[in-house]
This record gives C-alpha cells, sequence and structure tokens, in this order.
C-alpha cells in the first residue's frame, strides 16, 4: 500500500519531470505564479498534463483526508457545543 506522503514525492517528481521537459518559462529571478510589485499575479499557463497531475495529487490527498477518523477533541467540542445548543432551547442569540 502507498501512503499519502509517498504518493506526493512520485507525484512531485513526476510534475517537475514534466516541467523540466517543458520548459519552465521563468525568467531569472522571478518564479513562477509568483506575486508582482503590482500585486497581480502573471499569466501562468500549465499543459493539461501537469494539471492533471496537480489534480490527482490533490484528490488522493483528500481522499486519504477524509478517511481519516474525527480527532477526539474534535467530537469533544461537538458534544460541548450540542449541549450548550440544547440547555439553550436552540436559540440563537
Amino acid at each position: 500500500m502507498i501512503h499519502r506522503s509517498e504518493s506526493l514525492v512520485v507525484e512531485r517528481d513526476s510534475l517537475e519531470a514534466q516541467m523540466k521537459s517543458a520548459g519552465s518559462g521563468e525568467s531569472p529571478g522571478r518564479k513562477v505564479g509568483a506575486e508582482t510589485d503590482e500585486g497581480d499575479f502573471p499569466d501562468v499557463h500549465l499543459s493539461e498534463a501537469v494539471q492533471e497531475t496537480i489534480g490527482r495529487s490533490l484528490k488522493a490527498y483528500y481522499d486519504d483526508f477524509a478517511k481519516e477518523p474525527i480527532p477526539d477533541r474534535f467530537l469533544v467540542l461537538l458534544a460541548q457545543l450540542e449541549a450548550q445548543e440544547l440547555k439553550g432551547g436552540g436559540r440563537d442569540k
């Protein structure tokens, strides 16, 4: 079974290889997607393959995250909130 971190490393390596083979289009000293002095972001066009790789990585990460159990601390906080709502008669304050 591949763990999330291993999967992301493989996807990152694949993405880096694709970007190198396509050429990054960066000018010296400027990162792709870096904010400019004017406060806007330059147009960055990613190939369909790069977009698909990013999409697969994000989906895999989200799927793994969604399968994780809710931490006990959150369950306690939710129970406390529900108890407060019941005690207050369900009224919004």
